[in-house]
Protein backbone atom coordinates (compact mmCIF):
# COMPACT_ATOMS: atom_id res chain seq x y z
CA UNK A 1 0.00 0.00 0.00
CA UNK A 2 3.09 2.33 1.19
CA UNK A 3 4.27 2.06 -2.95
CA UNK A 4 0.38 2.52 -4.20
CA UNK A 5 -0.26 5.32 -1.77
CA UNK A 6 3.00 7.37 -1.79
CA UNK A 7 5.32 6.16 -4.36
CA UNK A 8 7.79 4.70 -2.14
CA UNK A 9 10.52 2.02 -2.98
CA UNK A 10 8.86 -0.98 -1.14
CA UNK A 11 9.54 -4.88 -1.02
CA UNK A 12 6.10 -6.34 -2.50
CA UNK A 13 5.67 -10.09 -0.86
CA UNK A 14 5.38 -12.59 -3.05
CA UNK A 15 1.28 -13.22 -2.06
CA UNK A 16 1.17 -9.92 -3.51
CA UNK A 17 2.52 -9.80 -7.04
CA UNK A 18 1.08 -10.30 -10.11
CA UNK A 19 2.51 -13.88 -11.42
CA UNK A 20 1.79 -15.66 -7.56
CA UNK A 21 -0.96 -13.51 -6.55
CA UNK A 22 -2.79 -15.37 -3.89
CA UNK A 23 -4.28 -12.45 -1.13
CA UNK A 24 -7.17 -9.89 -2.01
CA UNK A 25 -5.91 -6.53 -1.94
CA UNK A 26 -8.49 -5.62 0.09
CA UNK A 27 -7.12 -6.52 3.23
CA UNK A 28 -3.55 -4.30 2.89
CA UNK A 29 -6.18 -1.27 2.05
CA UNK A 30 -8.50 -1.75 5.41
CA UNK A 31 -5.22 -1.94 7.49
CA UNK A 32 -2.87 0.45 5.62
CA UNK A 33 -4.80 2.03 2.49
CA UNK A 34 -7.21 3.72 4.46
CA UNK A 35 -4.52 5.50 7.36
CA UNK A 36 -2.13 6.01 4.58
CA UNK A 37 -4.07 7.82 2.83
CA UNK A 38 -5.39 10.07 5.64
CA UNK A 39 -1.71 10.52 6.20
CA UNK A 40 -1.33 12.06 2.83
CA UNK A 41 -4.05 14.08 2.99
CA UNK A 42 -2.96 15.56 6.25
CA UNK A 43 0.62 15.80 5.01
CA UNK A 44 -0.31 18.48 2.58
CA UNK A 45 -2.06 20.45 5.30
CA UNK A 46 1.17 20.54 7.58
CA UNK A 47 4.22 22.65 6.69
CA UNK A 48 7.04 20.11 6.56
CA UNK A 49 4.92 17.38 5.87
CA UNK A 50 4.32 14.44 7.95
CA UNK A 51 5.49 11.89 5.65
CA UNK A 52 8.17 9.67 8.09
CA UNK A 53 9.50 6.26 9.82
CA UNK A 54 7.25 6.81 12.40
CA UNK A 55 4.10 8.02 10.81
CA UNK A 56 4.47 5.47 8.22
CA UNK A 57 4.27 2.81 10.85
CA UNK A 58 2.54 3.98 13.74
CA UNK A 59 -1.09 5.50 11.47
CA UNK A 60 -1.89 1.54 10.82
CA UNK A 61 -1.36 1.00 14.22
CA UNK A 62 -3.67 3.20 15.42
CA UNK A 63 -6.41 2.41 12.95
CA UNK A 64 -6.00 -1.06 13.86
CA UNK A 65 -6.34 -0.06 17.94
CA UNK A 66 -10.00 2.02 16.85
CA UNK A 67 -11.06 -1.15 14.86
CA UNK A 68 -10.06 -3.34 17.57
CA UNK A 69 -12.71 -1.96 19.64
CA UNK A 70 -15.19 -3.75 17.58
CA UNK A 71 -14.06 -6.50 19.34
CA UNK A 72 -14.51 -5.60 22.39
CA UNK A 73 -17.71 -4.51 21.69
CA UNK A 74 -18.74 -7.90 19.85
CA UNK A 75 -17.61 -9.43 23.31
CA UNK A 76 -19.65 -7.19 25.37
CA UNK A 77 -22.40 -7.67 23.05
CA UNK A 78 -22.38 -11.65 22.89
CA UNK A 79 -21.73 -12.47 26.56
CA UNK A 80 -24.76 -10.21 27.83
CA UNK A 81 -22.59 -7.44 28.69
CA UNK A 82 -20.73 -9.44 31.50
CA UNK A 83 -17.51 -7.20 32.47
CA UNK A 84 -15.49 -10.09 33.52
CA UNK A 85 -15.29 -11.67 29.71
CA UNK A 86 -14.48 -7.99 28.07
CA UNK A 87 -11.52 -7.90 31.18
CA UNK A 88 -10.51 -11.26 30.25
CA UNK A 89 -10.35 -10.28 26.60
CA UNK A 90 -9.00 -6.86 26.88
CA UNK A 91 -6.17 -7.75 29.05
CA UNK A 92 -4.89 -10.24 26.76
CA UNK A 93 -1.56 -9.54 25.61
CA UNK A 94 -2.67 -10.48 22.29
CA UNK A 95 -4.99 -8.01 22.16
CA UNK A 96 -2.40 -5.47 22.65
CA UNK A 97 0.37 -6.74 20.78
CA UNK A 98 -1.15 -8.34 17.77
CA UNK A 99 -4.73 -6.78 17.25
CA UNK A 100 -3.32 -3.71 16.81
CA UNK A 101 -0.74 -4.76 14.01
CA UNK A 102 -1.05 -4.95 10.10
CA UNK A 103 -1.46 -8.93 10.02
CA UNK A 104 -3.70 -10.50 7.82
CA UNK A 105 -4.89 -12.06 10.98
CA UNK A 106 -6.22 -9.49 12.27
CA UNK A 107 -8.22 -8.64 9.96
CA UNK A 108 -9.57 -12.21 10.25
CA UNK A 109 -10.05 -11.71 13.96
CA UNK A 110 -12.14 -8.45 13.27
CA UNK A 111 -14.68 -10.19 10.93
CA UNK A 112 -14.40 -13.43 12.89
CA UNK A 113 -16.18 -10.40 15.87
CA UNK A 114 -18.12 -8.99 13.23
CA UNK A 115 -19.60 -12.14 11.92
CA UNK A 116 -20.86 -13.36 15.88
CA UNK A 117 -22.31 -9.61 16.10
CA UNK A 118 -24.32 -10.10 12.92
CA UNK A 119 -25.38 -13.65 13.36
CA UNK A 120 -26.44 -12.61 16.81
CA UNK A 121 -28.77 -9.88 15.46
CA UNK A 122 -29.72 -12.21 12.80
CA UNK A 123 -31.33 -14.47 15.28
CA UNK A 124 -32.91 -12.01 17.25
CA UNK A 125 -34.79 -10.25 14.36
CA UNK A 126 -36.04 -10.56 11.04
CA UNK A 127 -34.04 -7.21 9.42
CA UNK A 128 -33.05 -7.30 5.95
CA UNK A 129 -29.75 -4.65 6.13
CA UNK A 130 -28.21 -7.48 8.93
CA UNK A 131 -28.58 -10.32 6.34
CA UNK A 132 -27.23 -8.25 3.83
CA UNK A 133 -24.00 -6.92 6.56
CA UNK A 134 -23.78 -10.72 7.49
CA UNK A 135 -23.17 -12.02 3.69
CA UNK A 136 -20.85 -9.15 3.14
CA UNK A 137 -18.58 -9.64 6.33
CA UNK A 138 -18.43 -13.36 5.83
CA UNK A 139 -16.77 -12.83 2.46
CA UNK A 140 -14.60 -10.36 2.96
CA UNK A 141 -13.47 -11.86 5.92
CA UNK A 142 -13.03 -14.82 3.82
CA UNK A 143 -10.84 -13.44 0.83
CA UNK A 144 -8.87 -11.85 3.99
CA UNK A 145 -8.06 -15.24 5.03
CA UNK A 146 -9.93 -18.61 4.00
CA UNK A 147 -9.14 -20.24 7.28
CA UNK A 148 -12.17 -18.12 8.70
CA UNK A 149 -14.35 -20.68 7.31
CA UNK A 150 -13.42 -23.03 10.21
CA UNK A 151 -13.63 -20.26 13.00
CA UNK A 152 -17.03 -19.83 11.56
CA UNK A 153 -18.19 -22.88 10.04
CA UNK A 154 -20.45 -24.25 13.64
CA UNK A 155 -21.62 -20.51 14.15
CA UNK A 156 -23.28 -20.84 10.50
CA UNK A 157 -25.05 -23.81 11.20
CA UNK A 158 -26.53 -22.67 14.72
CA UNK A 159 -27.75 -19.49 12.65
CA UNK A 160 -29.68 -21.57 10.03
CA UNK A 161 -31.18 -23.47 12.63
CA UNK A 162 -32.28 -20.57 14.58
CA UNK A 163 -33.89 -19.08 11.40
CA UNK A 164 -35.67 -22.53 10.11
CA UNK A 165 -37.02 -22.68 13.67
CA UNK A 166 -38.98 -19.61 12.82
CA UNK A 167 -40.43 -21.06 9.89
CA UNK A 168 -39.26 -22.35 6.56
CA UNK A 169 -40.41 -18.63 4.93
CA UNK A 170 -38.00 -16.84 6.92
CA UNK A 171 -35.17 -19.14 6.35
CA UNK A 172 -35.92 -19.70 2.81
CA UNK A 173 -35.84 -15.56 2.82
CA UNK A 174 -33.08 -15.25 5.16
CA UNK A 175 -30.76 -17.42 2.31
CA UNK A 176 -31.66 -15.87 -0.75
CA UNK A 177 -30.58 -12.21 1.21
CA UNK A 178 -27.69 -13.46 2.41
CA UNK A 179 -26.12 -15.75 -0.47
CA UNK A 180 -27.23 -12.53 -2.93
CA UNK A 181 -25.07 -10.04 -0.52
CA UNK A 182 -22.06 -13.09 -1.08
CA UNK A 183 -22.62 -13.52 -4.02
CA UNK A 184 -22.45 -9.75 -4.95
CA UNK A 185 -19.34 -8.80 -2.44
CA UNK A 186 -17.44 -11.85 -4.30
CA UNK A 187 -18.40 -10.67 -7.81
CA UNK A 188 -16.98 -6.86 -6.81
CA UNK A 189 -13.55 -8.54 -4.85
CA UNK A 190 -12.88 -10.68 -7.73
CA UNK A 191 -13.09 -7.65 -9.93
CA UNK A 192 -11.15 -5.58 -8.12
CA UNK A 193 -8.34 -7.99 -7.70
CA UNK A 194 -8.51 -8.80 -11.37
CA UNK A 195 -8.17 -5.56 -12.15
CA UNK A 196 -4.81 -4.87 -9.24
CA UNK A 197 -3.20 -7.85 -10.27
CA UNK A 198 -3.52 -7.44 -13.84
CA UNK A 199 -5.05 -10.44 -14.48
CA UNK A 200 -8.11 -8.92 -16.94
CA UNK A 201 -8.43 -5.81 -18.41
CA UNK A 202 -11.31 -3.94 -19.22
CA UNK A 203 -11.51 -2.97 -23.09
CA UNK A 204 -14.35 -0.28 -24.35
CA UNK A 205 -15.79 -1.90 -27.71
CA UNK A 206 -16.78 2.06 -28.42
CA UNK A 207 -14.93 5.03 -30.35
CA UNK A 208 -14.11 6.41 -27.00
CA UNK A 209 -15.75 6.34 -23.07
CA UNK A 210 -18.51 9.18 -22.78
CA UNK A 211 -21.56 9.89 -20.31
CA UNK A 212 -23.36 7.55 -22.33
CA UNK A 213 -21.62 4.23 -21.84
CA UNK A 214 -23.34 1.01 -20.56
CA UNK A 215 -22.21 -2.07 -19.19
CA UNK A 216 -22.59 -3.83 -22.83
CA UNK A 217 -20.26 -1.45 -24.48
CA UNK A 218 -17.60 -2.91 -22.31
CA UNK A 219 -15.46 -6.18 -22.29
CA UNK A 220 -13.52 -8.48 -19.68
CA UNK A 221 -10.16 -9.65 -21.54
CA UNK A 222 -7.71 -11.63 -19.52
CA UNK A 223 -8.89 -14.65 -16.77
CA UNK A 224 -10.59 -14.01 -13.27
CA UNK A 225 -8.61 -13.68 -10.30
CA UNK A 226 -9.81 -15.44 -7.29
CA UNK A 227 -7.87 -15.58 -4.44
CA UNK A 228 -8.62 -17.38 -1.60
CA UNK A 229 -9.12 -20.54 -4.07
CA UNK A 230 -5.28 -19.75 -5.30
CA UNK A 231 -4.01 -19.55 -1.59
CA UNK A 232 -5.82 -23.00 -0.66
CA UNK A 233 -4.00 -24.50 -3.25
CA UNK A 234 -0.73 -22.90 -2.58
CA UNK A 235 -0.99 -24.14 1.47
CA UNK A 236 -1.91 -27.76 0.01
CA UNK A 237 1.49 -28.09 -1.37
CA UNK A 238 3.33 -29.48 1.02
CA UNK A 239 6.45 -28.09 -0.90
CA UNK A 240 5.30 -24.56 -0.32
CA UNK A 241 5.13 -24.85 3.26
CA UNK A 242 8.66 -25.70 4.18
CA UNK A 243 9.60 -22.65 3.14
CA UNK A 244 7.74 -20.99 6.01
CA UNK A 245 9.04 -23.86 8.14
CA UNK A 246 7.63 -27.52 8.94
CA UNK A 247 6.06 -27.86 12.95
CA UNK A 248 4.56 -31.18 14.99
CA UNK A 249 1.05 -31.29 14.42
CA UNK A 250 1.03 -30.59 18.52
CA UNK A 251 2.60 -27.59 17.75
CA UNK A 252 -0.66 -25.78 18.17
CA UNK A 253 -2.15 -27.73 20.96
CA UNK A 254 0.47 -27.85 22.79
CA UNK A 255 2.48 -24.28 22.71
CA UNK A 256 0.25 -21.48 20.64
CA UNK A 257 -2.07 -21.97 22.56
CA UNK A 258 -0.77 -21.76 25.70
CA UNK A 259 1.49 -19.26 24.69
CA UNK A 260 -1.41 -17.07 23.39
CA UNK A 261 -3.80 -17.99 25.79
CA UNK A 262 -2.48 -19.16 29.28
CA UNK A 263 -4.94 -20.65 31.45
CA UNK A 264 -7.71 -18.71 29.64
CA UNK A 265 -8.74 -22.35 27.29
CA UNK A 266 -8.32 -24.33 30.51
CA UNK A 267 -11.00 -22.02 32.43
CA UNK A 268 -13.15 -21.56 29.24
CA UNK A 269 -14.02 -25.22 29.70
CA UNK A 270 -15.22 -24.75 33.24
CA UNK A 271 -16.58 -22.30 32.28
CA UNK A 272 -18.93 -24.70 29.65
CA UNK A 273 -19.51 -26.57 32.74
CA UNK A 274 -21.11 -24.24 34.09
CA UNK A 275 -23.55 -23.00 31.43
CA UNK A 276 -24.64 -19.34 31.56
CA UNK A 277 -28.11 -18.19 29.90
CA UNK A 278 -26.42 -14.73 29.49
CA UNK A 279 -24.93 -15.67 26.63
CA UNK A 280 -26.12 -14.70 23.26
CA UNK A 281 -24.87 -17.74 21.64
CA UNK A 282 -24.93 -20.95 23.44
CA UNK A 283 -22.35 -22.52 25.02
CA UNK A 284 -21.67 -25.23 23.06
CA UNK A 285 -21.55 -23.29 19.43
CA UNK A 286 -18.73 -21.34 21.30
CA UNK A 287 -16.99 -24.24 22.26
CA UNK A 288 -17.04 -25.74 18.70
CA UNK A 289 -16.05 -21.99 17.50
CA UNK A 290 -12.51 -22.81 19.59
CA UNK A 291 -12.68 -26.51 19.46
CA UNK A 292 -13.25 -27.33 15.42
CA UNK A 293 -10.81 -24.61 14.35
CA UNK A 294 -8.10 -25.82 16.62
CA UNK A 295 -8.13 -29.35 14.99
CA UNK A 296 -8.33 -28.36 11.72
CA UNK A 297 -5.38 -26.28 11.89
CA UNK A 298 -3.49 -28.39 13.75
CA UNK A 299 -3.76 -30.56 10.66
CA UNK A 300 -1.33 -28.50 8.33
CA UNK A 301 2.05 -28.77 8.88
CA UNK A 302 2.76 -25.48 9.27
CA UNK A 303 1.76 -23.89 12.50
CA UNK A 304 2.10 -20.15 13.57
CA UNK A 305 0.60 -18.96 17.14
CA UNK A 306 -0.93 -15.98 15.15
CA UNK A 307 -3.06 -18.08 12.84
CA UNK A 308 -5.33 -18.75 16.35
CA UNK A 309 -6.22 -15.35 17.19
CA UNK A 310 -9.80 -15.32 16.15
CA UNK A 311 -10.45 -17.93 19.05
CA UNK A 312 -9.52 -15.43 21.74
CA UNK A 313 -13.19 -14.04 21.60
CA UNK A 314 -15.13 -17.44 22.60
CA UNK A 315 -12.44 -17.97 25.07
CA UNK A 316 -12.57 -14.83 26.58
CA UNK A 317 -17.11 -15.02 26.29
CA UNK A 318 -17.48 -18.21 27.95
CA UNK A 319 -14.13 -18.22 30.64
CA UNK A 320 -16.12 -15.01 31.70
CA UNK A 321 -18.95 -17.21 32.98
CA UNK A 322 -16.57 -19.18 35.41
CA UNK A 323 -15.52 -15.81 37.71
CA UNK A 324 -18.83 -15.52 39.33
CA UNK A 325 -17.64 -17.65 41.54
CA UNK A 326 -15.09 -16.59 43.68
CA UNK A 327 -12.80 -19.54 44.36
CA UNK A 328 -11.91 -18.47 40.34
CA UNK A 329 -10.87 -15.09 41.09
CA UNK A 330 -7.45 -16.17 41.90
CA UNK A 331 -6.93 -16.98 38.18
CA UNK A 332 -7.26 -13.58 37.83
CA UNK A 333 -4.02 -12.48 39.47
CA UNK A 334 -2.38 -15.06 37.47
CA UNK A 335 -4.48 -13.79 34.13
CA UNK A 336 -2.92 -10.79 34.56
CA UNK A 337 0.63 -11.37 35.38
CA UNK A 338 1.26 -13.94 32.44
CA UNK A 339 0.29 -11.07 30.18
CA UNK A 340 2.26 -8.64 31.82
CA UNK A 341 5.14 -10.79 31.21
CA UNK A 342 4.45 -11.34 27.20
CA UNK A 343 3.61 -7.55 26.85
CA UNK A 344 7.20 -6.80 28.21
CA UNK A 345 8.77 -9.82 25.90
CA UNK A 346 6.79 -9.62 22.68
CA UNK A 347 6.12 -6.05 22.55
CA UNK A 348 8.94 -3.92 24.02
CA UNK A 349 11.91 -6.76 23.39
CA UNK A 350 11.12 -8.77 20.24
CA UNK A 351 12.66 -7.66 17.49
CA UNK A 352 12.35 -4.34 19.12
CA UNK A 353 15.54 -2.98 17.48
CA UNK A 354 14.41 -2.99 13.84
CA UNK A 355 12.32 0.25 13.82
CA UNK A 356 14.84 2.28 15.74
CA UNK A 357 17.49 0.76 13.29
CA UNK A 358 15.67 2.17 10.37
CA UNK A 359 15.08 5.76 11.29
CA UNK A 360 18.71 6.14 12.08
CA UNK A 361 19.61 4.91 8.37
CA UNK A 362 20.75 7.58 5.91
CA UNK A 363 19.37 6.89 2.50
CA UNK A 364 20.90 9.93 0.60
CA UNK A 365 23.15 7.61 -2.31
CA UNK A 366 22.91 3.89 -3.61
CA UNK A 367 23.36 1.81 -0.95
CA UNK A 368 22.72 -2.09 -0.19
CA UNK A 369 21.65 -3.29 3.29
CA UNK A 370 21.90 -7.03 4.25
CA UNK A 371 19.53 -8.11 7.23
CA UNK A 372 21.01 -11.67 8.53
CA UNK A 373 19.08 -13.54 11.23
CA UNK A 374 16.17 -10.81 11.66
CA UNK A 375 12.58 -11.13 10.11
CA UNK A 376 12.09 -9.25 6.79
CA UNK A 377 12.45 -5.72 7.81
CA UNK A 378 9.26 -3.45 6.29
CA UNK A 379 11.11 -1.91 3.43
CA UNK A 380 9.03 1.26 3.53
CA UNK A 381 9.73 2.85 6.55
CA UNK A 382 12.91 3.52 4.78
CA UNK A 383 10.60 6.07 2.85
CA UNK A 384 12.67 5.58 -0.20
CA UNK A 385 11.30 7.70 -2.64
CA UNK A 386 14.08 7.60 -5.02
CA UNK A 387 14.87 3.99 -5.60
CA UNK A 388 18.44 4.22 -3.85
CA UNK A 389 18.14 1.40 -1.56
CA UNK A 390 18.35 -1.95 -1.97
CA UNK A 391 17.37 -4.54 0.81
CA UNK A 392 19.23 -7.89 0.95
CA UNK A 393 16.65 -10.42 3.28
CA UNK A 394 19.58 -12.98 3.65
CA UNK A 395 17.60 -14.66 7.07
CA UNK A 396 19.47 -17.13 8.41
CA UNK A 397 21.30 -18.33 5.51
CA UNK A 398 25.46 -18.01 6.13
CA UNK A 399 26.31 -19.43 2.74
CA UNK A 400 24.06 -16.73 0.98
CA UNK A 401 25.48 -14.42 3.40
CA UNK A 402 29.29 -14.60 2.66
CA UNK A 403 28.17 -15.13 -1.26
CA UNK A 404 25.90 -11.86 -1.85
CA UNK A 405 29.30 -9.93 0.71
CA UNK A 406 31.26 -10.87 -2.68
CA UNK A 407 29.18 -9.85 -5.66
CA UNK A 408 28.95 -6.60 -3.54
CA UNK A 409 32.75 -6.29 -3.17
CA UNK A 410 32.63 -3.12 -6.00
CA UNK A 411 30.08 -1.39 -4.53
CA UNK A 412 30.14 2.19 -2.47
CA UNK A 413 28.23 1.33 0.54
CA UNK A 414 27.25 -2.15 1.83
CA UNK A 415 25.92 -2.67 5.26
CA UNK A 416 25.29 -5.34 7.68
CA UNK A 417 21.89 -5.21 10.13
CA UNK A 418 22.52 -8.15 12.69
CA UNK A 419 21.35 -9.07 16.48
CA UNK A 420 24.06 -8.24 18.61
CA UNK A 421 24.25 -11.70 20.02
CA UNK A 422 25.17 -13.11 16.06
CA UNK A 423 28.41 -14.16 15.73
CA UNK A 424 29.87 -12.51 12.07
CA UNK A 425 33.69 -13.97 12.08
CA UNK A 426 32.86 -15.47 8.59
CA UNK A 427 32.64 -12.36 6.85
CA UNK A 428 35.64 -12.21 4.27
CA UNK A 429 35.69 -8.38 5.18
CA UNK A 430 36.48 -5.84 7.94
CA UNK A 431 32.93 -4.66 9.31
CA UNK A 432 32.57 -1.23 11.32
CA UNK A 433 30.37 -0.92 13.82
CA UNK A 434 28.24 2.00 12.71
CA UNK A 435 25.59 2.20 15.84
CA UNK A 436 23.73 -0.25 18.61
CA UNK A 437 19.97 -0.03 18.96
CA UNK A 438 19.00 -1.05 22.69
CA UNK A 439 16.76 -3.54 23.32
CA UNK A 440 16.20 -5.91 21.37
CA UNK A 441 15.32 -9.82 21.54
CA UNK A 442 15.94 -12.25 18.74
CA UNK A 443 14.06 -15.87 20.14
CA UNK A 444 16.31 -17.13 17.15
CA UNK A 445 19.21 -16.46 18.53
CA UNK A 446 19.44 -15.31 22.74
CA UNK A 447 22.04 -13.57 24.15
CA UNK A 448 24.48 -15.61 26.40
CA UNK A 449 23.77 -15.19 29.89
CA UNK A 450 26.97 -13.76 30.78
CA UNK A 451 26.38 -10.85 28.12
CA UNK A 452 22.82 -10.67 28.22
CA UNK A 453 22.46 -6.96 28.00
CA UNK A 454 25.26 -6.53 26.03
CA UNK A 455 23.79 -8.91 23.36
CA UNK A 456 20.75 -7.57 23.63
CA UNK A 457 20.97 -5.15 20.44
CA UNK A 458 20.82 -4.92 16.96
CA UNK A 459 24.11 -3.78 15.27
CA UNK A 460 24.71 -1.50 12.16
CA UNK A 461 27.91 -2.48 10.41
CA UNK A 462 29.68 -0.52 7.41
CA UNK A 463 31.21 -3.40 5.24
CA UNK A 464 34.79 -2.48 4.33
CA UNK A 465 36.53 -4.81 1.65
Amino acid sequence: MARDVFGLNTTIPWEFTPETACRTVVTPFIVSGVPFYIVKALDQLVEGGLISTYTLLYAPRIWLFLLSFICDYVVWKVSSHNIKSLVLYSTSWTTSVFLVRPFSNTVETVFFALTMYYSVMCAQRKNILNYWALGLVIVVGVFSRFTLIFFIGFLGIWLLYTQLRKGLIRFIYFSIVVLCSMAATTATIVLIDSLYFRSVEILYKGDSLNISTTIQDLELHGKLLVTPYQNLLYNMDTKNLELHGIHPRITHVLVNTPLLFGLLPFLSICGWKYPSKRNLIPNKILILCIMFPLLILSLAPHQEARFLLPILIPISILSGNLFKRKEHKKFLFLWIAFNAVLVLVFGFLHEAGMIDTISKMNINSEQHVLFYKTYMPPTHLFHDHKNLLKVHDIGGNTTLLVETISKLSTSDIVSIVAPGSVDLSMVNATLELYYKVWPHLSTENLPSLYRFLEDLTMNVYKVNS
